[in-house]
This record gives C-alpha cells, sequence and structure tokens, in this order.
C-alpha cells in the first residue's frame, strides 16, 4: 500500500472524506496518520466514528477504548463508546460507559438521555422517565428528550403530559415529522378529528408516502364526513400497499356511504380477493345485495360469514328471512342495533336522496286529513324507533312534548343533534312501553313495525300507553299471508286482517286505513299501509 505523507493538510482531506460519506478513504488516511500520531485522542475518535459509520463496531470499540486511556477524563468518549455498544445491543457495556460519563460530567444530557432508551426497551418506563427528565432538566431544549418522553407518558397512559410534550417537541422543531404524526395520533384518540386532521397534514408536508399516515389522515376525514378526502387519502395509500383488505374495505364503506353500491360492492370483492375469510367483508356486501334485492348473491357471502362466526344470531337471521322461515317471530335486537348503528351517519341522505323517502310527510298528510292543521292543541306524543327524527321534524309543531325511542345508539345521537325532541331514549320499544308509566296523546310508529311479525305484544303496551282519545299512526308493509310472513330484506309483511283483529282484541278503534308510497327502491315504487286508530271512552 501507498505510503501516505502526513500533514495538516492530509488531516483536513481525510475530515472532508469522512463527512462526504466516504468512510473507506477516511479511514485509511486516518489510519496512517495515527502510526504518526498515536498519542492523538482526537484522531483515534475520528477514526473510531468513521468506523462506527461504516457498520464496523468492533474497530470502532477498539479506538474509542484507545482514545478513552489517552483522554480519560473526557465524558463525551464514554458516550460515543457506550453508543456503539447500544447499537451492537449490548446494553449492559454501554449503560457502564454512559454511568462512567456521568460520572465525569453529571450534566452529560447525551448519556442521561441514552440511559432513558435502554431503560425504555428494557421495559423499566419510570427509570426512562427519570433520565429523560433529569436531561432536560440540564439542556431544556434537548428534543429528543421531550419526545422519548412523551412516549414513555403514552406508554403509561397519561396522554395529557404526553400531548403536551409532543407540542413543546414541535415547538422546538417544527419539522419533527414523529412527534406530529404521534400528536395526531393523540388528537385521533380523544375524537379530536379536525386537529388530529391539521396535525397530519402539517407530518404530510415532511412526509407524503408515509403509509400510516395517510391511513389515518383517511379515519379522520371519515370520521368527520368528509368523505372524498377520505377517499383520496385511503386511494394514495393503496399505491403504497395494493394489497391491504382494510384500505380495499374501508372504501367500500365510503362507497356505501355515497350511495355508490356497486363501487362498495367492488371494493369488498377487492377485499375478499385478498382475504377470502374477511368476515366483515362478507357481511357487509351481503347487506348491499339485499338493498339491491339480489338475494341469492346476499345468502352467499351470508353463508361464508356464519361459517366464520358460526353462533352469530343476526347472520342467522337474514339467512331465515332470505328463506322466507315462517317460525319468524321478529327480528332480533342485536341485528336491528347493529344494522342501525352502521347506517345512522348516512342513514338521511341515503333514505332521502336515494330513496326518495316519503313516509314521514305521508303519515303528516294522513293526520291532517282526519284532522285537519291545527297547531294550537299541543300534544305529548311519543316515536316509537324514532330514528334519526324524521318523523319528529313533521310532528314537532303539533307537540308540547315530543319523546323519542329507538335502539340504536347512533341514531339517536344524530337526533339529538335535531333537538326536536325534549325525550330521547336508549330502548328496545316493548321494554319502553312496558316500563314507561306515562299516557301519550298521539304514538308514532314510522317503519318500526315492520321489524316485528308478531305485534300482540306490542300491541298491547301501546293500548295500554295512549290516553284516553290517544291516536296512534303506524305504517306496515301489505302481505298476501295472514297473520305476518317475513321477507327477505328481513322486514315483516303483514296482512290487514291480522291488524284488523289486534285492533279489535285490544278495544282501540280503527279511524282509517289507507295506502301510500314510501320510497322508491331499484326505480319502483314501494307502498305501505297508513293505519289511524284510537284509544277511545270504555
Amino acid at each position: 500500500m501507498t505510503r501516505i505523507k502526513v500533514s495538516h493538510q492530509t488531516l483536513e482531506e481525510a475530515k472532508k472524506l469522512h463527512q462526504s460519506g466516504k468512510l473507506l478513504s477516511a479511514i485509511e488516511i486516518y489510519q496512517a496518520l495515527l502510526e504518526t500520531e498515536s498519542d492523538n485522542p482526537n484522531l483515534y475518535q475520528l477514526t473510531a466514528m468513521a468506523y462506527y459509520q461504516n457498520q464496523e463496531y468492533q474497530h470502532a470499540v477498539t479506538h474509542y477504548k484507545k482514545a478513552i486511556a489517552l483522554s480519560p477524563k473526557t465524558s463525551l468518549l464514554y458516550v460515543h463508546l457506550g453508543n456503539v455498544y447500544k447499537t451492537m445491543q449490548q446494553h449492559d457495556l454501554a449503560r457502564e460507559n454512559y454511568q462512567l460519563a456521568l460520572k465525569i460530567t453529571p450534566t452529560q444530557c447525551l448519556a442521561l438521555h441514552n440511559l432513558g432508551v435502554i431503560a425504555y426497551h428494557q421495559g423499566d418506563i419510570k427509570l426512562a422517565i427519570n433520565y429523560y427528565q433529569e436531561a432536560i432538566k440540564y439542556q431544556p431544549g434537548y428534543i429528543d428528550a421531550h419526545y422519548h418522553l412523551a412516549i414513555c407518558f403514552l406508554k403509561t397512559g397519561e396522554s395529557k403530559k404526553a400531548a403536551t410534550l409532543l407540542q413543546e417537541t414541535i415547538r422546538l422543531c417544527p419539522r419533527h415529522f414523529s412527534a406530529l404524526f404521534m400528536l395526531g395520533i393523540e388528537h385521533m384518540r380523544a375524537e379530536n378529528y379536525f386537529s388530529a386532521i391539521e396535525t397530519f397534514q402539517s407530518a404530510q408536508q415532511i412526509d407524503t408516502d408515509h403509509l400510516e399516515l395517510q391511513i389515518n389522515l383517511g379515519h379522520c376525514f371519515f370520521h368527520t364526513k368528509q368523505y372524498p378526502y377520505a377517499r383520496d387519502c385511503y386511494r394514495y395509500a393503496l399505491q403504497l400497499k395494493p394489497d391491504d383488505k382494510e384500505l380495499h374495505f374501508n372504501l367500500g364503506v365510503l362507497a356505501e356511504k355515497e350511495n355508490f353500491e356497486d363501487h362498495a360492492i367492488n371494493h369488498y370483492l377487492n377485499t375478499l380477493n385478498i382475504d377470502p375469510h374477511y368476515y366483515p367483508a362478507h357481511y357487509n356486501i351481503a347487506l348491499v345485495f339485499l338493498i339491491k334485492q339480489h338475494p341469492s348473491k346476499a345468502k352467499k357471502h351470508l353463508e361464508a360469514a356464519l361459517s366464520l362466526k358460526s353462533d352469530n344470531q343476526n347472520i342467522k337471521f337474514m339467512l331465515a328471512a332470505i328463506e322466507k322461515d315462517p317460525r319468524l317471530k321478529a327480528a332480533p335486537q342485536e341485528h336491528v342495533k347493529n344494522l342501525f348503528d352502521q347506517y345512522a351517519d348516512y342513514y338521511d341522505k341515503h333514505m332521502l336522496e336515494a330513496l326518495d323517502y316519503q313516509l314521514p310527510g305521508q303519515i303528516l298528510s294522513f293526520y291532517h286529513k282526519l284532522y285537519g292543521i291545527n297547531k294550537e292543541s299541543k300534544l305529548n306524543i311519543l316515536d316509537l324507533g324514532c330514528g334519526t327524527g324524521l318523523a319528529a321534524e313533521k310532528f314537532k309543531p303539533y307537540a308540547k312534548n315530543l319523546t323519542g325511542v329507538d335502539i340504536s345508539t347512533n341514531m339517536l345521537a344524530h337526533a339529538r343533534l335535531k333537538d326536536f325532541y325534549q325525550h330521547l331514549v336508549l330502548d328496545d320499544v316493548i321494554n319502553f312501553l312496558k316500563t314507561h308509566q306515562e299516557q301519550f296523546d298521539l304514538i308514532l310508529a314510522a317503519d318500526t313495525l315492520i321489524y316485528f311479525g308478531e305485534l300482540d305484544t306490542i300491541f298491547e303496551w301501546i293500548a295500554t300507553r295512549l290516553s284516553t282519545g290517544g291516536k296512534c299512526l303506524f305504517n306496515l308493509e301489505e302481505g298476501s299471508k295472514s297473520p305476518y310472513i317475513v321477507d327477505q330484506s328481513g322486514r315483516f309483511l303483514h296482512h290487514p286482517s291480522y291488524i284488523n283483529q289486534l285492533i279489535e282484541k285490544n278495544n282501540l278503534k280503527l279511524i282509517r286505513a289507507t295506502t301510500a308510497i314510501s320510497r322508491q327502491q331499484n326505480n319502483q315504487s314501494v307502498s305501505s299501509l297508513l293505519y289511524c286508530m284510537e284509544k277511545s271512552l270504555a
């Protein structure tokens, strides 16, 4: 090997090579210089650092030890040697050298910080917190210590402390991607979705191609009902990970919410192509096929879903409904709850726009024809199966008190936002009628009784809860078989003779029955039977 002539100029040349990443060339010069300057600790340190960066860790250890032997009171050398051992996963030796550094310089923040890193990875979060806090005490602007202390507090569930530290990290370093990302996650956990969006978008300016960032930003747009933006995020994430089944599934859910049922089906099929055993996709695509009145296709996916969750009563009910099993008496409560909890966020849009839902207006017109438009006489009104409050919107002018009851938490959340009701109750309608003693002047049941086949019990309790002279307005879908039969959609069709028998049996008076168009389904008008019955004087 050609001998390198040693000079100050040569050292500067080696440093430039080192800084530009030409490590082997720099090491060659450093080693040549060490032949004549074997008592130079700085030169050993430079050589060790170059070996470390070139991932030649044992050579790095050797040269740091030689530097320490020449300059044993230089605490930073122990820190650097500790870093090499930490990289080599020799944590005991790393810890030993950091502690030696602290004996020389108790305020050595890098040693404190790295002791915190080792403690964290070994599961001693409390000790890690102590080390990070010590580092920040001596160096308040220590960015990494703030960030890693925040991560510790996330681990211990102290989210407020964590958020404060993440914000401080970002203040010290506005382009700290990890701090921005984790702060966005914390905003999401607290359901502060708009704050999360703002934070994620700041992180996005630093790293556009971060998969988890795109997914979580999409989730935030989804929760804030900014569906086009959510879709853009999920699609971009799919470019980064085309075989992610959950991204395809999320796009299917979005398509449903925007009433693009065919697109939803395609996305769910893409999900199942990736994972044929993905239960949520089988379940959701079955529901879409039922909406589109393709029961045979729905049945295929329901059977696949049932094979994955054999004890699921909702799926068993839907399969029995497709077969029109005459033994069915009502939709299971859990089925109705799950159905409308999932449906709630896009219920109004889908019903009013896609299905041209007219039933609440038809019931109000029916009421006007019977009793005229008299808004002076205020009524105590009960809305059974109130949903998001579409019927309440029509009848609020007639109410002195309006009570809504529904089994779906999410539907009630939307109803609450409209401020139509004085009282909203989470309960199934029969249990509410049994347990609440209040009497009502008017009971509404818009698209509620269709989820019951056997109506004997509910009629008995409606009669009990009506005040004398009180009215009940409700709708049903007509069936040709008495007393009732389940439809493939899971709704029940009732024969008029059965309803007439129930009215008479419970000492109620039929005021009038008529038919009206309630909605559009697959470009066809769907009619309902509208009933008004009254509790007369005994």
